[in-house]
């Protein structure tokens, strides 16, 4: 098994009205067999309301798998490799993507240690105040970074300030 597509299957207990109960057992299960698969390479988790708590789950998965290429939290695929910086990329444009704070909350996880990439542009997507702060977190530990782009992406001005507090010079950070 190579591809897995779960979108639409309400793996935490919410509909995309969010109606139901939300649990995070099930997106759990599925965060811990990330850890250990070494064969999965694109998944595609869209439209489940995973809510904060899944997507931190399903981010420490991702980060711990070897093989998976891409994921789908939005209904478009992160290129997780270059992400990791496992392959390494200079430049990535995840511009105009419609990406969510659940997405933001994972490329912050997966961007941490990345050695490689130095211009980030996530502009114009929706990552909200939890993709936001994410992010930030991540801006404490990667050095390699010089250039994010976040503007247009509904960041109020705390998460703005977490930003810009977290950033280590010459980063140039745009919101």
């Amino acid at each position: 098994l190579t591809q897995l597509d779960l979108s639409r299957n309400q793996l935490c207990g919410l509909d995309l009205h969010g109606q139901g109960t939300y649990q995070t057992e099930g997106i759990r299960a599925i965060a811990d067999a990330l850890r250990s698969n070494k064969s999965l390479t694109r998944l595609d988790l869209s439209y489940n309301e995973l809510g904060v708590e899944g997507s931190k789950a399903i981010a420490d998965g991702v980060r711990a798998n070897s093989s998976l290429a891409s994921i789908s939290l939005d209904g478009k695929p992160l290129p997780v490799k270059e992400l990791k910086g496992s392959v390494p990329a200079e430049v990535l444009d995840l511009s105009s993507n419609g990406l969510t704070s659940l997405s933001g909350i994972v490329i912050g996880a997966l961007i941490t240690g990345n050695a490689s990439l130095r211009d980030l542009t996530l502009r114009f997507n929706r990552l909200g105040n939890d993709g936001g702060n994410a992010i930030a977190r991540a801006l404490c530990t990667n050095v390699a970074l010089t250039r994010i782009d976040l503007g247009g992406n509904a960041l109020d001005e705390e998460a703005k300030e977490s930003l810009r507090r977290n950033i280590s010079e010459p980063l140039d950070l745009l919101l």
